[in-house]
């Protein structure tokens, strides 16, 4: 039987593609429905001059990618950031909190990644009715006239009942 280790036991779901985000923009959403823990890679690629993306962690009741609700909410997340393409170091674990709720990546940082974990049961002790989570980049384009603002991600979802096929994430 022919096996792929890494994704026999996790949910892989690219939630958004890279491309320039010039303005804020919002992934595709993540069941919470059977994930057992999830993780988040944004990949940040070029960006310009002063330019910097907010990227926030929220819940929301409503499956409507690509747009924000009213009650969405802003969780708390711990992060890494790599340091250098080529170079196999992250920095210190960092804890975003619901005060500050989001993490500034700025145009020094531009070409690295950015590894998000999300325990779901926290998602239920700040907003109990939630259904599924999403991430949200509140970008400052400060020179349009310079290098696009690029930016991708990807969910890694470790699901309750883990199997080759992988019961829908999305739907």
């Amino acid at each position: 039987m022919a096996k792929v280790r890494f994704a026999e036991g996790l949910n892989i779901i690219p939630i958004e593609g890279p491309a320039d985000c010039a303005a804020d923009c919002e992934s595709e959403w993540v069941e919470l429905e059977n994930a057992h823990w999830i993780s988040f890679l944004v990949i940040c690629g070029a960006m310009g001059t002063s330019d910097t993306i907010n990227v926030a962690v929220k819940s929301t009741t409503s499956a409507t990618s690509g747009t924000t609700n009213s009650n969405d909410y802003a969780l708390p997340f711990k992060y890494r950031l790599s340091s250098a393409v080529g170079e196999n170091a992250w920095g210190s674990i960092t804890a975003v909190t619901t005060a500050t709720g989001y993490v500034t990546i700025n145009d020094d940082e531009d070409n690295k990644l950015l590894l998000i974990d999300v325990d779901p049961a926290d998602v239920a002790s700040h907003d109990s009715d939630a259904l599924y989570v999403y991430l949200d980049f509140d970008v400052t384009d400060a020179s349009s006239t310079d290098s696009s603002t690029i930016v991708g991600a990807v969910a890694f979802v470790e699901d309750r009942y883990p199997q080759n096929t992988m019961e829908s994430s999305t739907a």
